[in-house]
């Protein structure tokens, strides 16, 4: 181990195969259907071809005996999730979420729906006090709509969003309201000041951005704030890999409880960036890949939210890309870490690091990040920029400098 990457003990994974769905291991054979691999399976993983697993994987100690041994559901349990990230680049399944079809708003509900829209998106916030619209929009954000079995965790500071049905059909309004755009300004030169590219958009930019970008279909209303999606059954990434509760998922949502295990949420981790992988390999880059721009849908896709926060015109297409890597590489650490602490589980970056990179697979944009984006993290910069430092931080969900430091090490030790 370099120094200044502190982590635990690791011992070296053996050599393994995958093969038609079954794992080969020191001359045993075992089935790819359950715990991990069928997971994998699920959110993108291995494919029917072969493939040698990254040779020298490192396996954390502590994750071999997570509660009493390999042997104990749990060590069991964790050791599966980190063998099963650890496989090298292949054709892996994409398990990005593709719209089927248009969408239209039938004639019968235009009225009904209009209506509805100025009665719960405009009206509600109208209704709001002074501080209450200030609170939510630097301090506290608007939470995402979302039905009744489910209360989604994960809040919007420049849109408010509401759930409307309207005849049996639901639609997913985003309301852009009036004085977002301070969060907006704030957004950016906190942004401009700590050298991010990203931005969001301007409210005078802010609907067609959204509808030009969005990868769901949707359609402007007549009021120019507002933007109708059809509503899609999804759980967030927040609620499924930063703090799982089982409790959470009720009904249709009850998908959501099968990722109480690491097996399932390293999963998470592959179906991801094969799905950036995806995106990029169409010349579409995203801006902010992070676990609350994120939706799983019930059959397992991956979703993309957030589409007003676009790279500035004038950075190269592989920096793009390069910086949606980083900023997927950065929250799958901080989110796993905050529910490996809670659960009692050691968190290693490399092994979450390697499972993106293999998954991702471009080359290139690899290197391009591991020369260009990686650069240690001085305690100057944070001492210079303390309020774009904090909106940094919230944004990733980071801990501490010493955080980000370790897992951009991570990124630059892979091989």
């Amino acid at each position: 181990m370099k120094e200044g990457l502190k982590g635990p003990k690791i011992k070296k994974l053996k050599l393994s195969v995958v093969k038609g769905g079954k794992e080969e291991t020191g001359g045993k054979e075992r089935s790819g259907v359950s715990g991990a691999t069928g997971a994998l399976k699920e959110v993108g993983a291995v494919g029917e071809e072969s493939h040698k697993r990254f040779e020298g994987i490192d396996i954390p100690e502590g994750h071999e005996k997570a509660e009493g041994g390999t042997d104990s559901p749990e060590g069991a349990d964790t050791r599966e999730a980190i063998t099963e990230v650890s496989t090298v680049p292949g054709k892996h399944r994409s398990p990005l979420y593709n719209y089927q079809g248009t969408f239209e708003i039938p004639e019968a509900d235009k009225q009904e729906l209009a209506v509805k829209i100025e009665e719960i998106c405009v009206g509600e916030y109208e209704k709001m006090g002074v501080f209450a619209k200030k609170a939510a929009s630097f301090l506290k954000g608007h939470r995402v709509a979302s039905e009744e079995d489910y209360q989604c965790g994960t809040a919007s500071f420049s849109t408010r969003t509401s759930l409307i049905e309207v005849n049996g059909n639901k639609y997913f309004v985003v309301y852009n309201y009036p004085g977002s755009d301070s969060h907006r300004k704030a957004d950016r030169n906190c942004k401009k000041a700590w050298g991010d590219k990203p931005f969001k958009a301007t409210e005078e930019a802010w609907r067609d951005t959204f509808t030009s970008r969005s990868l769901i279909p949707s359609q402007k209303a007549d009021n120019p704030r507002i933007v109708i999606l059809p509503f899609i059954q999804n759980i967030s990434l927040v609620d499924l890999m930063e703090k799982p509760d089982p409790n959470k998922f009720k009904g249709d949502y009850e998908y959501g409880k099968e990722y109480d295990s690491l097996a399932k949420r390293y999963s998470l981790v592959r179906g991801v960036a094969a799905s950036m992988s995806e995106l990029h390999s169409k010349g579409v880059t995203w801006g902010e890949v992070i676990a609350a721009n994120i939706g799983l849908s019930r059959d397992g896709k991956i979703l993309f939210f957030d589409p007003e926060t676009p790279y500035k015109e004038d950075t190269p297409e592989i920096e793009q890309k390069a910086r949606d890597l980083l900023s997927w590489c950065t929250s799958a650490c901080t989110s796993l870490s905050r529910s490996n602490k809670t659960e009692g589980h050691p968190t290693d970056y490399r092994v979450i690091v390697s499972a993106i990179l293999h998954s991702y697979g471009d080359q290139e944009v690899i290197e391009f990040l591991k020369e260009n984006l990686c650069k240690e993290l001085k305690v100057g910069k944070t001492l210079r920029h303390p309020i774009a430092f904090g909106q940094f931080k919230a944004r990733l969900a980071i801990d501490s400098r010493k955080q980000y430091n370790e897992i951009l090490q991570a990124i630059r030790e892979q091989e």
